[in-house]
């Protein structure tokens, strides 16, 4: 099984869509699974530095019923424009057998706005999170989704005041 990652990355963007892709790939990758890497150029250096040669383009023709197509694009330079976000997610389809979206929180919720959104799941990995009617994908939603360092794993758990 392969994983193909299509990631947001840059200057104005940031590298956190780029990053949390990186450490699904990690963790894929110990557990057997190949993942490669559909960025734009301004993501290449942060992806060269954890994976040499693994960065492709919208050439990439690889066993489309063995790959998995997981896009983190969810941010407003992205969603305000959803024809180019469709037109996307149509050119990753083809590339996969299955399509699996990061999606974003409220208003930056692409998935929500596109209801008929051709994936076959949404991940939306935020704690408020919410699945929404309106589409056949399947909802994962909360922070058990999300993506979080082992330092995480052993801080303690945070005191929530009831009163001010």
């Amino acid at each position: 099984m392969k994983l193909l990652f299509c990631a947001i990355a840059g200057r104005g963007v940031g590298y956190g869509h780029l990053n949390r892709c990186l450490s699904i790939a990690e963790c894929a990758r110990i557990h057997g699974l190949e993942a490669v890497f559909l960025v734009r150029r301004q993501g290449y250096a942060a992806i060269d530095a954890a994976w040499p040669s693994v960065i492709l383009d919208l050439s990439f023709v690889g066993e489309a019923a063995r790959t998995i197509a997981i896009l983190d694009v969810a941010h407003p330079s992205v969603f305000s424009r959803l024809s180019d976000l469709d037109a996307l997610l149509q050119t990753v389809g083809k590339l996969a057998h299955r399509l699996v979206a990061i999606d974003s929180l409220g208003r930056h919720s692409f998935a929500a706005a596109l209801p008929a959104i051709p994936v076959d799941a949404v991940v939306i990995p935020y704690v408020g999170g919410a699945a929404f009617s309106g589409t056949s994908a399947t909802m994962l939603v909360g922070p058990e989704y999300a993506v979080l360092s082992p330092d995480y794993a052993n801080i303690p758990t945070r005191r929530i005041n009831e009163t001010a």
